[in-house]
């Protein structure tokens, strides 16, 4: 009787530990690889509000400054030309939040409580590509930018993935030399 109970026992182990690890492998577990590609191939829809990008070299407000123009041709909401060689608005560091004018609707990394941490990239000199949630209060994002900075004016371009309330969106930054058209 002992010699079987071992058996189930480690039978059950053996099963516990494949069902783990099927569920721990599945692809909504893995982040998601974006290239400049994927951005430029991926729908877009457009919202039934403004997205503004309040940040540390405009300023927290919303206003024409940070308003990001929709491009009905490609689907993709821009604010280009951030001139991130001026001093900016406050001492915290590169950061911007992608949000409606009532600061309802945001875009970003996650909820408040990731951490800066989680909430911080880098630009390499052909962008980057990165996944945003959809959120009530996300992080600020915050960027690391590379020494030496390889560009003055700084570009962000959000496409919106979903035609749902509650929307993913993938974003694309770019630096550059000179100011994007």
């Amino acid at each position: 009787m002992g010699h079987i109970t071992k058996s189930l026992i480690l039978l059950s182990l053996i099963f516990s530990l494949l069902g783990c690890d099927s569920f721990y492998t599945l692809d909504k577990h893995r982040p998601k690889v974006f290239t400049l590609n994927d951005f430029y191939q991926a729908q877009g829809y457009q919202l039934r509000y403004d997205l503004y990008l309040p940040n540390s070299y405009l300023g927290w407000i919303h206003n024409k400054q940070t308003i990001m123009t929709y491009d009905q041709q490609t689907n993709t909401y821009w604010l280009k030309n951030i001139d991130i060689s001026k001093p900016q608005v406050d001492d915290v560091g590169g950061r911007f939040k992608i949000a409606s004018n009532d600061w309802q609707n945001q875009f970003g990394f996650g909820e408040y409580d990731v951490s800066q941490d989680e909430s911080s990239f880098g630009i390499p000199v052909e962008g980057a590509v990165l996944h945003l949630h959809y959120s009530h209060n996300s992080r600020d994002m915050f960027i690391e930018y590379p020494n030496p900075i390889h560009g003055k004016y700084l570009s962000i371009g959000i496409k919106v993935t979903e035609n749902t309330l509650r929307p993913s969106a993938i974003m694309y930054t770019q630096l550059s030399q000179q100011p994007m058209p």
